[in-house]
């Protein structure tokens, strides 16, 4: 019994210090236990949203914050951040609210007429 305790023991230590991410496609994200991670990694472009654990240390070139290139005429952004749950979606409400401004403020750019 004792020596099942010591395998045992390190795997559940191990898994309450990794670090928690969500990890998923569009609104299909889960929260995850990352046990070879340092970073959450959240991919973007266009409308299409990854998240995921940072296996492949492509955070550790990018640290916290985001970077965007381009690859092969595709832009993408990838954002990287080392705290529990730091990649989940932000709250409905801001997305919702962003929507309403930009739909607001294509109407009155579309009002507007250009200066001569």
């Amino acid at each position: 019994m004792f020596l099942l305790l010591l395998l045992v023991l390190p795997l559940i230590f191990n898994s309450a210090f990794a670090l928690k991410c969500y990890e998923g496609l569009g609104r299909a994200q889960l929260e995850t236990t990352c046990l070879n991670a340092k970073y959450c990694l959240t991919m973007k472009s266009g409308s299409s949203v990854a998240k995921s654990c940072d296996e492949s240390d492509m955070c550790a070139k990018i640290d916290e914050g985001c970077k965007t290139a381009k690859v092969v005429d595709v832009e993408f952004t990838a954002c990287c951040c080392s705290k529990d749950d730091c990649n989940k979606d932000k709250s409905s409400h801001r997305m919702v609210s962003k929507m309403i401004m930009n739909g607001m403020a294509s109407r009155i750019m579309n009002t507007m007429k250009p200066m001569r």
